[in-house]
């Protein structure tokens, strides 16, 4: 691994692909209680990590080499999801295929995110550029259009990613681990009994529909940026690193749960055939089966690619 590399947030990835995988579980009451305290920072802290480890020096033939790759993933994931779809009954169109499934949408958020930072960043003073993302993200729920291309969560999470990239360019970082750890924990215990307040998922993923909505936004994004820091800031210890290995896989994480939350069908299964619903411990025990699953696949991979081209060259 490389010693360039911020171990801390590289763990700060698979705590937070954890949480979302254990998000997207269903399990006893304490889950519905766990995953709204969950969802108050989960993705907007993941995002954050996004724009952290976004490279800002990369030429156009990098991020056009990216592109193609990340496209090439996201389509063939796509297509299984949909392939999944017909097997059971589900009619689709081509439209479907542009029409992220479940937690797809981060992939097409991520190549907005990038290639906006990509060609205006540097063009731009990152404060006027993190402002206009606020705007951005408050008035595109005016938008009538949901999660077409991904949208609403493109538009709403846009700050986080920002706020990620002005964090690695300014290195605020090391301003951030000078607040007391204290204030971390109680900044996020006010957050999460605050997000209680609202239902388990994350409001800026809709459009507007009445005049509750933009109140709630403002409100759940506002708690979004506090916890958010808050999170970024208990993650600023050396038990951290600990995580640093498995956090450079959360890609394959994130596709790959996907397959195996769809439909909830562990949780179903158990239901139907046992009349059994998972604990809030056992649905632990799952959320690291699944994501060591996936990131044994992705070690695996890269040992026998790697070792592919260390061949091809010599």
């Amino acid at each position: 691994m490389s010693t360039s590399r911020d171990l801390k947030i590289d763990g700060l990835k698979f705590i937070m692909i954890y949480c979302v995988v254990l998000g997207h579980l269903v399990y006893n009451d304490y889950g519905l209680l766990l995953n709204q305290i969950i969802y108050v920072f989960h993705m907007p802290v993941f995002i954050f990590v996004s724009g952290y480890v976004t490279s800002l020096k990369s030429d156009t033939k990098h991020h056009l080499h990216w592109l193609k790759k990340t496209l090439i993933v996201y389509f063939i994931a796509q297509i299984l999801h949909l392939l999944y779809s017909y097997i059971h009954g589900y009619h689709f169109t081509i439209y479907n295929l542009f029409h992220p499934a479940i937690a797809m949408w981060y992939i097409v958020c991520l190549i907005i995110w990038r290639f906006a930072i990509w060609s205006i960043f540097k063009k731009t003073d990152d404060k006027l550029l993190f402002i206009i993302s606020i705007v951005l993200a408050f008035f595109a729920g005016f938008v009538p259009i949901d999660d077409d291309i991904s949208f609403q969560r493109a538009f709403s999470f846009f700050p986080f990613f920002v706020m990620g990239v002005i964090f690695k360019k300014r290195k605020l970082m090391e301003r951030l681990e000078q607040i007391p750890m204290s204030y971390a924990v109680i900044a996020l215990l006010v957050c999460a009994i605050a997000g209680r307040l609202f239902p388990q998922y994350y409001m800026p993923h809709l459009h507007y529909t009445d005049w509750n909505d933009p109140i709630t936004r403002i409100f759940q994004t506002s708690i979004a940026f506090i916890a958010c820091l808050a999170v970024v800031r208990l993650s600023r210890v050396d038990f951290t690193k600990h995580f640093a290995r498995f956090g450079q896989y959360t890609l394959w994480v994130f596709i790959g749960h996907t397959f195996l939350v769809r439909e909830n069908f562990l949780e179903n299964f158990l239901d139907d055939h046992f009349g059994y619903e998972l604990n809030i411990f056992e649905a632990q025990i799952v959320c690291i089966v699944y994501c060591f699953i996936f990131i044994g696949l992705a070690m695996l991979y890269h040992r026998i690619f790697d070792k592919k081209c260390s061949e091809h060259n010599n």
